[in-house]
């Protein structure tokens, strides 16, 4: 008995020995692990300091994404986003640069602009060429404005006003010069459309000049004779000339045929009617309506066939000029 009690006692303190073994090993491998998973962490860490601070953005992000994989952060997360912005921020700051040293001004101020506070080495120096640019920029297009303007190139000079506004909208100068272009544009217009109007008087009026248009008193059948007295105004031989008529009552209402009930009447003049010729006095359209209350009628269209087969047309509003 006492030989298996010692036995006994042995195995148990073996056992004992084993657990403790055990257990010395795993807890030492877990605080190694914890040793080496904090030591990786901050060697990838001060790899990553090292290379923000050089501006290599996108060598610290990888580090401080290497670090995450030993420890959970959310400031190195934050910085990982800064990374992102600062590298953006970087390459705005240089593209600017770039661009004011080709005397790309607005597009080097746009790209200051982006420059971001946090990116201290830059920020400050990004803001100072921001504001020359512009000051360059606005230079510039008052310049190409006013050259504009004196070329009576107006919307021209607008738009190089308005582009400048979209950086300084409280620059008086800008303002005022933009409010001169435009003033100068209506100006401009109006004398185009009082040319244009001009330039088509005198075109309708190259073609045919009516002396007078006027109609008959009623007949006792209430027929009404139609009179045009017009000269052909043109270098060519006319073939025939037609008049789309339309008759108004003594209150300036359109009328009708009451037999044809058609609103408008169209005559024609048969030529030859040679230029400088004169056409209508001893002529007449008979009853060309019937409708005691006719008393005046007014020319809405003249179509004009050439002999030598050219055709000319005047609407509503171009009969109005060759009418005396």
């Amino acid at each position: 008995m006492e030989k298996i009690n010692m036995l006994l006692k042995r195995h148990k303190i073996l056992i004992f020995a084993v657990v403790i073994i055990i257990f010395i090993a795993v807890f030492g491998g877990y605080q190694y692990k914890v040793y080496a998973d904090n030591r990786n962490f901050d060697n990838n860490i001060t790899q990553a300091e090292s290379y923000y601070k050089s501006d290599q953005f996108i060598k610290a992000k990888g580090y401080y994404q290497a670090a995450l994989k030993y420890k959970d952060s959310n400031d190195i997360k934050k910085k990982i986003k800064l990374c992102d912005d600062m590298k953006s921020s970087y390459d705005n700051f240089n593209n600017g640069v770039s661009l004011f040293n080709k005397k790309d001004y607005l597009n080097a101020y746009n790209s200051f602009k982006e420059v971001i506070s946090e990116d201290k080495k830059r920020y400050d120096k990004a803001k100072t060429k921001a504001d020359e640019s512009a000051t360059l920029y606005i230079n510039d297009q008052i310049v190409k404005a006013k050259d504009s303007a004196n070329k009576a190139e107006y919307q021209d000079a607008i738009n190089c006003m308005a582009q400048v506004m979209e950086i300084n909208s409280d620059n008086k100068k800008v303002n005022e010069l933009e409010s001169q272009a435009k003033q100068l544009k209506s100006q401009y217009e109006s004398q185009l459309q009082q040319k244009d109007k001009q330039d088509a008087i005198n075109n309708a009026r190259s073609i045919i000049h009516v002396t007078s248009i006027y109609t008959s008193e009623p007949n006792t059948a209430s027929g009404v004779d139609l009179h045009i007295v017009w000269t052909n105004t043109s270098n060519k031989v006319v073939k025939y000339a037609k008049f789309e008529v339309v008759p108004y009552n003594a209150v300036g209402d359109p009328q009708e045929c009451t037999i044809r009930h058609e609103p408008s009447f169209k005559g024609q003049a048969t030529g030859p009617i040679n230029p400088g010729q004169t056409w209508g006095y001893e002529k007449l359209w008979e009853n060309a309506w019937y409708n005691s209350t006719i008393v005046k009628a007014q020319i809405n269209q003249i179509d004009i066939t050439y002999m030598d087969g050219t055709t000319a047309t005047l609407d509503k509003d171009q009969v109005q000029y060759v009418l005396n």
